[in-house]
């Protein structure tokens, strides 16, 4: 566990009698695509809130890069480079596209006041590293197009990898998709694994929620299964659709 690019040591996440994450320990390699499944109710959202501070874990630890996160808050793991999307969509209506981006690129952003107004050369040069990030990730999110589109008017598909557009201007290491293909059709389903498997080879390692099961078994690396808070396996997509436990789990049903 020392040498895991990230990992978590009996995470656990208690609400006065209920555990709802019970001493969760896993670890994900640097270039994975890692996908974290299991039936409703079974703690995975949990435990994204708890590796990303929404939540503060009741016992365990959370280590990234060696260095303990564990407690801290949301836009302090954010600045280590571990972000975030959520269940429900999350955009500014009013806003477009493409500033949509350049707001989300605050952590390369960084400036002082005295620097905007001077308009010094150190924030013209930031200034010019968050357009060029902008427009990078208009590109590989194929949302070249809506870039001066308001973000209501985009349809959900659209505002689903916008929320991903917006999580990617912070430069993420380590970037959590909860259910990023929910409610698309098929054809939106396939654009956004297209756009999963793109953010790997660019150096992102990414971990998924998701319960759509033909997505999970064609882009995962490997396989976390949850269930009431606990794992309950851990493999190859074969290896884990082939689990009994885990079948049993999903009240029976097929995982292939």
């Amino acid at each position: 566990m020392k040498n895991a690019f990230f990992s978590t040591e009996d995470l656990t996440v208690q609400f006065g009698g209920l555990i709802a994450v019970d001493h969760f320990t896993f670890e994900i390699q640097e270039g994975e695509i890692i996908s974290l499944i299991g039936p409703n109710g079974a703690g995975k959202t949990t435990a994204f809130n708890a590796i990303t501070g929404f939540i503060k874990p009741s016992e365990g630890s959370i280590r990234f890069f060696g260095q303990d996160l564990t407690g801290l808050k949301p836009f302090q793991i954010a600045k280590h480079g571990i972000i975030r999307t959520f269940q429900q969509t999350k955009v500014f209506p009013e806003v477009a596209v493409e500033e949509s981006i350049r707001m989300g690129a605050h952590k390369i952003a960084e400036k002082g006041l005295m620097a905007i107004l001077a308009n010094s050369l150190r924030y013209q040069k930031k200034e010019k590293e968050v357009l060029e990030r902008t427009e990078q990730i208009l590109t590989v999110t194929s949302l070249r197009e809506k870039a001066s589109v308001l973000a209501k008017n985009l349809s959900y598909g659209e505002q689903r990898l916008l929320e991903i557009a917006v999580a990617l201007a912070a430069e993420p290491k380590l970037l959590l998709c909860d259910e990023p293909v929910s409610g698309m059709n098929p054809e939106e389903s396939r654009s956004t694994m297209e756009l999963i498997r793109a953010l790997r080879k660019q150096g992102i390692t990414i971990l998924l929620v998701e319960h759509d099961m033909s997505v999970v078994m064609d882009i995962s690396d490997r396989i976390v299964v949850l269930n009431y808070g606990k794992k309950i396996a851990e493999g190859s997509p074969k290896e884990v659709s082939g689990n009994q436990e885990v079948i049993e789990a999903y009240l029976g049903g097929s995982l292939k």
